[in-house]
């Protein structure tokens, strides 16, 4: 399974962040209204670092949104390329990553895993002010998935018999004996937004 270190990620942001920010042309905050419209809290920090190009990092997560049964968090860097040459202003290209780790039970199946991706998102930047900006982005990516699904059968989780065999050979038990693992790809849409951005400077 992708494993996703939540220190070690935060390290790595934080390393990016000092380390662009302190020579960015311009920095911003921003965040996206469509998760917050799916109960997921969520924030990003923009920095311009050449005329065409500004780089992104964001994170987000949720907890049983409108009571649906899924807990996530994720992070989601992106490099963008400004067409007009004015960074934060009107039409860009983005490439970016999305990595999380999501749990969440669904018609007596458990899922609990990882995922990983890379997507193209196109972009628009309206200017209300000199400081606030409205961001419209879509996009698609190509996701790769690894995870543990459980099912929940006649009040107990139904048993993978090939792991209770290794286990009865081995004498050792498997924590992950009640479920298959499973992984795959999956074309999705990509950083879908409405976004709120405040330039810092």
């Amino acid at each position: 399974m992708i494993c996703i270190n939540k220190r070690l990620l935060t390290a790595l942001m934080m390393i990016v962040l000092f380390g662009i920010g302190a020579k960015a042309q311009l920095l911003a905050v921003k965040t996206n209204a469509l998760y917050w419209a799916g109960l997921s809290p969520n924030a990003s920090i923009e920095m311009v670092t050449k005329s065409r190009i500004s780089v992104e990092v964001g994170a987000f997560g949720n907890n049983k949104p409108y009571g649906y049964d899924l807990k996530m968090t994720g992070f989601q860097p992106q490099v963008k390329y400004w067409f007009n040459g004015r960074p934060m202003t009107r039409e860009f290209v983005g490439l970016g990553i999305i990595g999380a780790t999501y749990h969440w039970d669904e018609h007596g199946i458990n899922h609990k895993g990882d995922a990983l991706g890379l997507g193209l998102t196109f972009g628009y930047a309206l200017k209300i002010t000199p400081r606030i900006n409205v961001e419209f982005t879509a996009g698609a990516g190509q996701i790769y998935f690894h995870e543990l699904r459980k099912t929940y059968d006649d009040d107990k989780w139904t048993t993978n018999p090939d792991v209770e065999k290794a286990e009865t050979l081995t004498g050792m038990v498997d924590e992950d004996k009640y479920g298959d693992h499973y992984q795959g790809w999956n074309f999705m849409p990509f950083n879908l937004g409405v976004h709120f951005v405040y330039i810092l400077k």
